[in-house]
């Protein structure tokens, strides 16, 4: 059986670690892997240089390798630029996996509290992140099953 990495994106506010959590309880074995408790494990917390931010990724790859390595399906909570997403995926590809990029935004722009990621999108990658947009409303039961379900079985986000 084929193993599966989801990176769940997008700015902050927009849901991702309600989505992700609710996705994490429809796939039985599965690992987390909240990006922002890998950042603050650095003394440096949220001030990153580069060479930190490399940090970041590499102790997430390294986690993403042991949890697929042991059969784990892993989903990523964490703000993740296109290019970061394909080099995880490159990373990965020996292990033969499918990799899921999803970067969620928010169709009311009050609900955000900061829109880092879309600016950084839009400065640097916008021709490389439209295709995988999911637009969130406000958050209830019937549609998170909605966009994990989107998330799940819609082929535009496999990288």
């Amino acid at each position: 059986m084929s193993r599966s990495v989801y990176i769940i994106s997008g700015p902050s506010g927009t849901g991702k670690s309600t989505i992700a959590h609710a996705l994490s309880k429809q796939i039985p074995n599965c690992a987390l892997i909240p990006g922002d408790f890998i950042q603050e494990m650095h003394l440096n917390g949220r001030k990153r240089s580069l060479k930190e931010y490399r940090l970041i990724w590499d102790n997430i790859f390294i986690l993403t390798k042991n949890f697929l390595t042991y059969g784990i399906d892993v989903i990523i909570d964490y703000k993740t630029l296109p290019d970061e997403a394909m080099w995880l995926k490159e990373k990965v590809s020996p292990l033969h996996v499918s990799v899921v990029y999803v970067i969620l935004f928010a169709t009311d722009y009050e609900q955000v509290e900061e829109c880092n990621i879309t600016d950084e999108i839009s400065k640097k990658q916008s021709h490389k992140y439209t295709s995988y947009l999911q637009t969130v409303d406000v958050l209830n039961e019937s549609n998170i099953e909605s966009i994990i379900y989107n998330i799940r079985h819609n082929s535009k986000y496999c990288l």
